[in-house]
């Protein structure tokens, strides 16, 4: 039933979108009708969104999006091995399927309230940092269960709220505001290539490695990649840091080096250095409508 569950879950919400969604997303023009989205993107300037994969700012969030996925993939992965192998007694079928309620309970509160933040303008540079110091605090209570007491990863759990939740509201907010509009779908197709493919994925596999070759316990590595999250998370506002002072110093830069003009103009067109006395010249007479013998 694990499995035939989802699969039938899956069929309805495919047959639902066949049935209901439309081909195309109507849009207004500028006369107000509605046209179909296809009809309009053939008037539309071409936009290069690749172009901006070269910025720093999307660089630091993307690369931040997949280290991010590499330490949430040993929860992941491993946090039911670890609470099967790693404790006596081991985790019952009902405690494992017990915190996965509570993750995704809280999920759904964080979830709602993201949005709120985001109509106040909170800095999503902010909250993605503290979504880090969070996920680093929640591998080291992974760590320090104690080895029989099991049941406690209930009293974590709710932090995957925000671990979870928080960072890919954040993730996808970002995102939203770093492409224009009509690649909304391309930046969200992105996202969900780094953090689920190459992040998630990647990081079961790098972490499997360490499992298999015995070289940490399931304890040591919650230990080291809470530890490895918060060295990241230093690293990452520091980048954040010097980035703004590199563009306030350009700014200053260009501001200071801007050449003045040889002949500075006045209300009426001419130059100063022809305004000699006060006397209005010949150009200022034709624009007073002035004759030329007064």
């Amino acid at each position: 039933m694990i499995f035939v569950m989802p699969m039938l879950s899956l069929i309805i919400v495919v047959a639902i979108l066949l049935a209901y969604l439309p081909s195309t997303v109507p849009r207004k023009t500028e006369a107000g009708t509605e046209e179909e989205g296809a009809a309009n993107q053939l008037h539309e300037p071409e936009e290069k969104p690749l172009s901006s994969l070269m910025q720093f700012e999307t660089c630091w969030f993307l690369i931040n999006l997949v280290v991010y996925g590499l330490h949430m993939a040993l929860v992941e992965s491993f946090l039911f091995i670890y609470l099967l192998q790693e404790f006596q007694p081991s985790a019952s079928a009902t405690l494992l399927s017990a915190s996965t309620a509570v993750s995704v309970v809280f999920e759904i509160f964080v979830f709602m309230g993201c949005g709120r933040l985001f109509e106040k303008g909170v800095d999503l540079r902010l909250l993605l940092g503290i979504c880090q110091l969070i996920c680093a605090l929640r591998l080291f209570l992974y760590a320090a269960l104690p080895p029989s007491h099991p049941e406690l990863v209930l009293l974590v759990e709710p932090l995957h709220g925000i671990t979870f939740a928080g960072m890919w509201c954040c993730s996808v907010e970002y995102g939203r505001r770093l492409y224009p509009q009509r690649h909304a779908t391309k930046a969200q197709a992105l996202l969900d290539i780094l953090y689920y493919r190459v992040a998630l994925g990647g990081g079961a596999f790098l972490w499997g490695i360490v499992l298999n070759a015995e070289v940490f316990t399931f304890r040591a590595m919650f230990q080291a990649a809470a530890f490895s999250m918060l060295v990241w998370t230093s690293i990452w506002g520091a980048g954040w840091i010097l980035f703004a002072q590199v563009s306030a110093a350009k700014r200053t830069t260009k501001t200071t080096s801007s050449p003045m003009p040889a002949r500075l103009p006045t209300i009426l067109g001419s130059s100063i250095n022809d305004n000699r006395n006060n006397k209005p010249t010949s150009l200022e007479k034709q624009q007073l409508n002035e004759p030329s013998d007064v």
